[in-house]
């Protein structure tokens, strides 16, 4: 019964945790790139609150900082970013973690990576997470590498 309590209570964080965010975003028509780095920021230091062995780099281009989006492209960049370290903290067994925003060709293109064991895309059964990361930032047209 207690782990079950356990589950029931972390999946109501996470609800009032993404409720927050899209609160956050909704409240704005459009973000500035600065405002997406700190809420970057507040998550990358609660995940190493979690996983103190994991060692996070996280940068934005500095041409970026003064950049807007809107506050859908703004929410689509900050889940996608929470989606791939989360799976990289669940799955890799890595001990750093990198993400980088930059421009290439006009286009905002993030990289995320880390140092674990990986996975073989096509080998792999992709779930909701990987897919709607996918979809998300194509129909934006920013290249999660």
């Amino acid at each position: 019964m207690d782990t079950k309590l356990q589950g029931i209570s972390a999946f109501a964080r996470s609800t009032i945790l993404e409720l927050r965010d899209t609160i956050w975003a909704m409240n704005n028509n459009e973000i500035h790139f600065e405002d997406l780095r700190a809420r970057i920021l507040d998550f990358i230091e609660k995940a190493k609150i979690a996983k103190e062995d994991i060692d996070f780099k996280f940068t934005i281009e500095d041409s970026l900082h003064q950049e807007k989006l809107s506050s859908i492209t703004g929410m689509n960049i900050y889940r996608t970013i929470q989606e791939a370290v989360n799976n990289a903290i669940k799955y890799a067994d890595a001990s750093l973690i990198t993400i980088e925003v930059k421009t290439i060709e006009d286009k905002i293109t993030i990289y995320i990576q880390d140092n674990g064991k990986g996975f073989e895309e096509d080998k792999v059964e992709k779930g909701n997470g990987l897919l709607n990361m996918q979809r998300e930032l194509k129909i934006l047209e920013v290249f999660l590498i």
